[in-house]
């Protein structure tokens, strides 16, 4: 089952206080905490999670069907770091516990956030405590530290640029060959040979390997995979080249099946740092405004919108933006 985190509005809070109020049931079973004379389980800072930046919240649900399977809180306040993440409040709906979805969901919200981050599972509640033990053990490779009842670790950089070599080029082939990952691609009146108007695919058989290689050393193109540090898996590529009016166009592509990881915002960062070093001042790209959450992702690494455009896309005008970062 694929989840999505979804951020909790305004509009909602009622349902996550519901929500709330079944875990804080669940917990008293462990921790002692009790009713109040009107039969809720207190939580004072739950209005805080609508008024202050250092506070989310966020409905888990199944990507699919967008069912609600559960909720998370993430707060800012630490015991043992100077500053950094907390879990808050973690619950997956019982019905729908012991299928990896706890899991995922807890590797997303690490993932969300750099730096350190603190869990401290429920009072007395042995599952909780093993739970959260075995995936931050996996998810730090045994670097955490448990004191106090606190797990305290530091988010290390989970991706390294990889420049491929000749043989690697296969995983590049996957990709331009995959409808899922290239389906941002589709529907241009594009020249180039081997490309795919419906799927955005494009051809790239072993005989092209070589061209392509020695055209990007030859026109000094920069690209790189992008590589999980942890499993060594390619999880993506990103790119750099000067155009004929002097301008580094970039761009990060994410294997369909690794999205919604917190990759492309690691992977873009790690580009502009690259690039950064190599002396380049401004990198540029533009997509349609529509594409997801593709102009959230830029914005937060600090690209700016310089101008809006249209293009055709399957026959119809979109809207989309030119965007700049400054390095």
């Amino acid at each position: 089952m694929n989840v999505i985190l979804e951020r909790v509005t305004v509009s909602q809070k009622d349902i996550l206080y519901r929500l709330l109020e079944y875990s804080l049931f669940e917990e008293s079973l462990t921790d002692g905490n009790e009713i109040n004379e009107e039969g809720i389980f207190e939580y004072p800072y739950f209005e805080s999670y609508f008024t202050e930046q250092e506070r989310d919240a966020f409905f888990i649900r199944e990507e699919e069907t967008h069912k609600l399977l559960g909720f998370v809180m993430i707060n800012t306040y630490v015991q043992h770091t100077d500053k950094g993440h907390s879990i808050a409040e973690f619950m997956v709906l019982p019905k729908y516990r012991r299928n990896k979805i706890g899991k995922k969901v807890a590797m997303m919200c690490f993932n969300l956030y750099e730096g350190n981050w603190e869990v401290s599972p429920s009072k007395g509640n042995e599952i909780a405590y093993k739970f959260w033990k075995h995936l931050i053990d996996e998810y730090t490779n045994h670097k955490a530290v448990y004191k106090e009842r606190i797990f305290s670790f530091k988010r290390e950089d989970r991706l390294s640029l990889y420049i491929p070599k000749l043989e690697d080029y296969w995983y590049e082939e996957k990709l331009q060959r995959d409808a899922k990952t290239m389906s941002y691609n589709a529907g241009y009146q594009v020249s180039y040979q081997g490309y795919h108007y419906d799927t955005g695919c494009i051809d790239f058989p072993k005989t092209e390997w070589q061209k392509m290689k020695e055209k990007r050393e030859r026109e000094n193109r920069f690209f790189a995979y992008l590589q999980d540090n942890s499993t060594k898996e390619f999880v993506g590529y990103v790119n750099y080249q000067l155009t004929e009016d002097k301008k580094y166009d970039c761009g990060i592509v994410i294997e369909a099946s690794k999205r919604k990881k917190g990759y492309a915002l690691d992977g873009l960062k790690l580009l502009c740092q690259y690039a950064k070093k190599q002396g380049i001042k401004q990198l540029y790209d533009d997509f349609e405004r529509n594409r997801g959450n593709t102009l959230k992702l830029f914005e937060k690494v600090g690209f700016k919108v310089i101008k809006q455009t249209t293009w055709k896309k399957f026959d119809q005008d979109v809207e989309g933006v030119v965007v700049k970062i400054d390095l």
